[in-house]
């Protein structure tokens, strides 16, 4: 508007408005962390005191030059997102609950949700893409000790608060122990589990009411390939199947991401990075990975922080 010379205020406003209808549909519908940004403004709008939002955007942010023109809570939102890979958020998560209702449990809540993004980007990015990239091929490996990990590295790539990662990718967990069992068995068990995963608590008994057991199987696979087809469209992820690694299982993977072509397998070798022999030809290795036991050192810094904030660790 200032550069707009000899123009009258409402021609400036129609110019701005050409010029940023002309630019709007060359840009995406959703930036990528906005699902993040708005759990953590409707937070602040729910459980946080207006003077606790506007002392802790004044005492944190107060120096910054780069002031969005926003409401305090959308303001501060922002900047908390902004600022999310670095542990000192923590303060301004501390500061802005002062005064909250203790059942709310707002400082958790916000710790929660912030906390995947301080965990490495590169890993959490290489996770992402390597799901999608042995969906209905093979198996990813991970030098993880269970899923807890591979979720918050999920949420960290994608940007989605836990609630809305958990509806978008569908994470089984197979008991130790499964690797070794007949094929047949085996597939019967995932496909009940995937039938769970989309249909809900008995969703593999609703796929087929015939009497005959060998056609109830058979019809059962049948809607369930129809069920996962529909799930992976609605959803844009595949269902991730971990468990930890065995040869076994690795071999089972490919012949079990056939039969269930929206699925990709991941197994954890635990501490140390897996071996280049623990993957066979249709086996993925997460590389660059973290430091050996990094990912313990994550889940115990997380549960300590989110129970002095009041919170409860799953």
């Amino acid at each position: 508007m200032q550069l707009a010379a000899g123009l009258s205020d409402k021609q400036k406003v129609v110019a701005i408005v050409d010029a940023l209808t002309a630019r709007l549909p060359t840009l995406p519908g959703r930036q990528a962390f906005d699902p993040l940004r708005v759990h953590v403004e409707d937070c602040l709008q729910r459980y946080a005191p207006d003077a606790s939002v506007s002392d802790a955007l004044l005492r944190h942010y107060g120096d910054d030059p780069w002031q969005p023109f926003a409401l305090p809570r959308q303001n501060l939102s922002v900047k908390m997102v902004r600022q999310a890979a670095a542990a000192s958020v923590d303060d301004v998560i501390t500061d802005v609950a002062l005064g909250s209702q203790g059942d709310a449990r707002l400082a958790a809540r916000l710790f929660e949700a912030l906390f995947p993004m301080r965990l490495p980007a590169q890993p959490a990015c290489g996770l992402l893409t390597l799901c999608r990239q042995q969906e209905g091929r093979g198996s990813v490996l991970v030098n993880s000790n269970d899923s807890w990990a591979v979720r918050m590295l999920l949420r960290a790539a994608t940007g989605l608060p836990k609630e809305d990662l958990l509806r978008t990718w569908q994470l089984i967990e197979l008991p130790d122990g499964w690797g070794d069992d007949d094929q047949n068995e085996i597939t019967r068990f995932l496909a009940a589990e995937l039938a769970e995963a989309a249909l809900g608590t008995g969703g593999w008994e609703l796929l087929s009411e015939n009497a005959d057991p060998t056609e109830r199987l058979k019809e059962q696979l049948a809607a369930l390939t129809e069920q996962l087809q529909e799930a992976r469209r609605e959803t844009r992820a595949p269902i991730v199947v971990c468990a930890r690694y065995t040869r076994r299982w690795v071999e089972l993977a490919v012949m079990l991401v056939t039969r269930f072509p929206t699925t990709v397998f991941l197994f954890w070798t635990g501490d140390a990075p897996p071996a280049a022999d623990m993957a066979g030809a249709d086996c993925a290795v997460l590389e660059p990975s973290w430091p050996d036991g990094a990912d313990r050192r994550w889940q115990l810094n997380y549960r300590r922080k989110l129970t002095q904030l009041g919170g409860h660790a799953a």
